[in-house]
């Protein structure tokens, strides 16, 4: 048989394919077995019966061994859930439902990290909650809640202390207090969700002390605030800041608040920019007290008992500055507003 020059370099190409195809090959049979993209730990919704224990497990099971918990649609009654560092826990947005039974934050976390919860419900059912929130979360790196509903809380939404991450997509609603409260953030992002129907704020971002925060809150949408708590201004806020230095608020739309749109209390270097307010029961765009600079611009006020206001402390450490440009306010029905009225300076003491 004579064997011609095309077959030998076709022969020799097939041999230097296997050569290379075979270490590769090899390789990958020894190669440990990578993690599932998630699993449901035999998890499935059986309504009301309680499902604390098993979820619990599930749950630590995730953080163990880094393999995220799905919980398939459905509706899983449940009482108060600890999560530690690394678990991921995801849902169907709208149909994966955790309905509160009582004992503590229906999530809780404590000094963890990296920790993900998305498409979940939290149900709370109006039940009295031992706790203050359906989801606390303290001393926390790199939480990140999205296309989450929390929904139906007696007391607060959500309540953050001492947390960086992320807060996007979610909705926050029915909810007896406020629905989202930082305190102390560590660098924090509130943006693009849906806020309404809350008792006495929207979204809260506070400091135990005055002092630098940064924490960004952008393109959110909030209505329906009520001050069922009463007071003359904590409560009744769409977005509600104090003592927090560096905030920024921008690009949301805020309407029908008992108070004010935004309100920032002894917030330095607090900047509101771009936002679209209405139907405000009291000042619109509120800075005031012990701050020491502030930036209100390129906002649209519709509809408020007074546009912008700025009300300096004298206790205020520095030189007190203020900037309020190139806002549309337009006339009240109830009250109307003058150019000389609709922005103010002065000092007063609190």
């Amino acid at each position: 048989m004579t064997i011609g020059r095309r077959d030998l370099m076709l022969g020799g190409l097939g041999a230097g394919l296997a050569v290379a195809a075979g270490p590769r090959a090899a390789s990958s049979r020894e190669e440990p077995d990578l993690p599932q993209p998630f699993s449901t730990y035999g998890i499935v919704p059986v309504g009301g019966i309680d499902q604390t224990a098993s979820l619990q497990e599930a749950a630590d099971k995730a953080a163990q061994t880094g393999t995220p918990f799905f919980l398939p649609p459905g509706y899983y009654t449940t009482g108060k859930l600890t999560l530690k560092s690394g678990t991921e826990l995801q849902g169907v947005p709208g149909k994966s439902v955790l309905h509160y039974n009582g004992g503590g934050a229906l999530i809780s976390i404590e000094n963890e990290a990296g920790i993900r919860l998305t498409g979940l419900t939290l149900a709370g059912e109006a039940k009295p909650i031992d706790g203050g929130a359906l989801l606390i979360a303290e001393s926390v790196k790199g939480l990140t809640l999205s296309d989450c509903r929390i929904i139906g809380s007696a007391e607060d939404g959500v309540v953050l202390r001492k947390v960086s991450g992320r807060i996007t997509d979610c909705e926050f609603g029915d909810i007896r207090g406020g629905g989202l409260f930082s305190e102390d953030a560590a660098g924090l992002e509130i943006a693009h969700n849906h806020v309404h129907d809350c008792g006495d704020n929207g979204i809260l971002v506070w400091r135990s002390e005055i002092g630098e925060d940064g924490t960004i809150v952008i393109a959110n949408r909030i209505e329906r605030i009520a001050a069922k708590s009463g007071g003359s201004g904590q409560n009744g806020n769409g977005i509600n800041v104090f003592r927090v230095g560096s905030v920024m608020v921008s690009n949301n739309r805020i309407t029908d608040c008992a108070f004010s749109a935004i309100r920032s209390n002894s917030g330095s270097n607090c900047q509101m920019i771009g936002n679209s307010c209405a139907r405000a029961g009291e000042v619109a765009l509120y800075a005031e007290f012990a701050f020491e600079g502030a930036v209100i611009a390129n906002n649209i006020v519709d509809d408020a008992a007074m546009g912008i206001s700025v009300t300096i402390s004298t206790r205020a450490a520095g030189s007190p500055w203020c900037r309020a440009t190139s806002s549309a306010i337009s006339s009240s029905a109830r009250t109307p507003i003058r150019a000389a009225s609709a922005l103010r300076s002065r000092p007063t003491a609190w």
